[in-house]
């Protein structure tokens, strides 16, 4: 559209200098035509400059107004967030999500808020303040699920999932993707990561009880002094993962060669068969 009027707006340049220049080499009988192309070719000039600044102006206006809607979205969900209504908190996060999808500026404030309110809503102490007596909150768990399935090509720089010291037990990863994600110090016990994109996530001492980790990636993760008892480990890939004193007795699915792709391996806590298995001195 702009290179369009700018060979237009040139074209008329060059027609009217044209004209004017040889106005006076001009018959009076064709000067009344001339004079009637010299209107018209202002006037294509004046209306090519008029519809470029309109379109600018309207693409500013645009813009404005949809920042406007998106600050108006934005401030609804946070009240709504803050209900005792357990189902308008569930909308507010899906509406986060929706708002995160449609601003890019918005998409890591977005996690942010859904960052804060799960730990919030979940911290040490606070997993009794339920809805209901499901293992789990509805809530939380709807906010788990969108930062888990957010568009990770929005992610600020270097910007980490940051949910440590949370009490996360029971809840459901299933199929998402919290790569490099922290759950340092939480409590994650009984909750479900089948086919969790778990790559470099980092469970310092994080109580990981009956934790199931089916088809999970554990590539790159830190599971140092982790406590990993009866945890479910099946088609998991442990490759490079730290293991340095984690406890790992009575684990579920383990195989030596699971183990043996990770670090740390050796100082790590099992039962005393597979230690065996392991080629580990018992009495070590």
């Amino acid at each position: 559209m702009f290179v369009a009027i700018a060979i237009i707006s040139s074209i008329g340049f060059l027609t009217a200098f044209d004209i004017l220049k040889h106005w006076n080499n001009i018959d009076d009988g064709e000067r009344s035509q001339a004079g009637i192309n010299l209107v018209q070719t202002v006037a294509t000039i004046t209306g090519g400059i008029a519809i470029f600044w309109n379109i600018i102006l309207s693409r500013k206006q645009l813009a404005a107004s949809l920042d406007q809607n998106i600050t108006n979205r934005f401030e609804q969900a946070v009240g709504y967030l803050g209900s005792e209504n357990v189902t308008v908190r569930v909308g507010a996060i899906y509406a986060f999500e929706r708002i995160a999808r449609d601003s890019l500026k918005d998409h890591w404030t977005v996690m942010e808020v859904l960052m804060s309110f799960i730990t919030e809503k979940c911290g040490h102490g606070n997993i009794a303040d339920q809805d209901s007596k499901s293992d789990f909150p509805r809530d939380a768990q709807a906010a788990i699920l969108v930062v888990g399935r957010r568009k990770m090509e929005f992610d600020h720089l270097g910007a980490i999932i940051r949910l440590n010291k949370v009490q996360l037990s029971g809840a459901i990863f299933s199929y998402l993707n919290f790569s490099n994600a922290h759950f340092i110090w939480s409590d994650l016990s009984g909750a479900n990561f089948f086919m969790v994109d778990l790559k470099g996530a980092n469970f310092y001492r994080a109580k990981l009880n009956k934790t199931v980790f089916y088809k999970a990636s554990l590539c790159d993760a830190e599971l140092i002094e982790s406590d990993l008892r009866g945890a479910d480990f099946r088609e998991c890939d442990l490759t490079r993962a730290k293991l340095n004193r984690a406890n790992l007795r009575e684990a579920k699915g383990l195989s030596v060669e699971q183990v043996k792709l990770a670090h740390g391996w050796q100082e790590a806590f099992y039962d005393d068969d597979f230690r065996n298995q392991l080629g580990l001195n018992i009495s070590s």
